[in-house]
């Protein structure tokens, strides 16, 4: 005989109890007196349980944003799984940083969304499905990791809040949060913009710019495949490398292009570009048109106000980031003369 309703209110937790009666024995005059055994059953933390059907699955995208089939090469507005669960467990969407931490801020996590079916009406726990989407993508390749929290852990995180704050280490390290690491479920990849035939990132110089760098003024290297060995420039951005980032060097080699001439023409459809200098003061970097280095046609070039500031070899680098705040190129200047 079970004496006891699991709801799902209690069930985390809740308490029945299982009595063993001899059965020459009225239970009706006797209640529970003279049992053979009486047994009080607690249910686990259940509310814990999340269990995916493809665990530790990777979701690839075009840069159009549709889910192209591991098996058939098909192509789908969406991509849809199955999870089993409790009811309130939740989504949630991070970033690789490139350097082994993440970015959960919803600025840099739009583009991905999960969405999940749960059937109200049904058992306490389900098997049910989600959906994941991906807007189209304009820039580099890119990748999120999703997270699926069960209701003990969800129920304390604002999704409306600081989610960087909440899902990682306060101790600058910007890797997850140790509890929250064992549901990871899953990777979203998406190709880069040009691989479905849209226009992608692109790096060129002008005429003028062609014939300094001829005659030695400066030189361009691209050092997105060079090895992360041979090069210590390479191995400290070989993250953003394996994001998708492109990385570049240009070096100055003569002091006669610091007039405020062309350098370099950078067309792309990028969001936000920073410059990273390091006592290069000399170094510019400014849309041609609007003075702005938020979008298009822009310049990179030295400035003839403060030459004394750096000396031989300094550095400094551009990054242009796209609007998920990933980097698309990365240019490392270096003054040589």
């Amino acid at each position: 005989m079970v004496n006891g309703l699991f709801t799902e209110e209690n069930i985390d937790g809740g308490v029945g109890i299982i009595d063993f009666y001899d059965a020459n024995i009225d239970k009706d005059e006797d209640p529970g007196n003279n049992a053979h055994n009486r047994y009080c059953v607690t249910m686990p933390a259940f509310r814990d349980l999340v269990r995916h059907k493809q665990a530790n699955a990777v979701f690839s995208f075009n840069a159009d944003g549709q889910y192209v089939s591991s098996t058939d090469g098909g192509t789908a507005e969406s991509a849809v799984s199955s999870v089993s669960s409790t009811a309130g467990m939740k989504f949630f969407v991070i970033v690789p940083d490139g350097y082994g931490g993440y970015y959960a801020a919803k600025e840099m996590t739009n583009w991905v969304t999960v969405t999940d079916t749960w059937d109200e009406n049904g058992e306490i726990f389900q098997s049910h499905d989600y959906t994941i989407t991906v807007a189209p993508n304009a820039m580099a390749a890119r990748t999120a990791v999703l997270i699926a929290l069960p209701q003990t852990l969800a129920a304390g995180i604002d999704e409306n809040g600081d989610l960087e704050g909440q899902l990682l280490k306060d101790d600058n390290s910007f890797d997850l949060k140790d509890e929250y690491k064992p549901y990871v479920f899953a990777t979203v990849e998406q190709e880069q913009a040009g691989s479905s035939g849209d226009g992608g990132f692109e790096l060129s110089y002008s005429a003028d710019a062609e014939w300094y760098l001829n005659s030695g003024f400066f030189s361009l290297e691209d050092l997105t495949a060079v090895d992360p060995e041979s090069d210590p420039d390479v191995a400290e951005y070989a993250g953003e490398i394996e994001m998708g980032g492109k990385l570049y060097r240009l070096t100055y080699n003569n002091p006669s292009m610091s007039e405020g001439s062309l350098m370099l023409n950078i067309s792309g459809d990028y969001k936000m570009s920073m410059v990273y200098p390091m006592g290069n003061e000399w170094l510019v970097f400014y849309d041609a048109a609007s003075g702005m280095v938020d979008t298009g046609y822009c310049v990179i070039g030295m400035s003839g106000e403060d030459l004394s500031s750096g000396e031989k070899g300094s550095k400094g680098s551009i990054a242009l980031y796209d609007s998920n705040f990933q980097v698309v190129a990365r240019i490392i200047c270096v003054r040589n003369y």
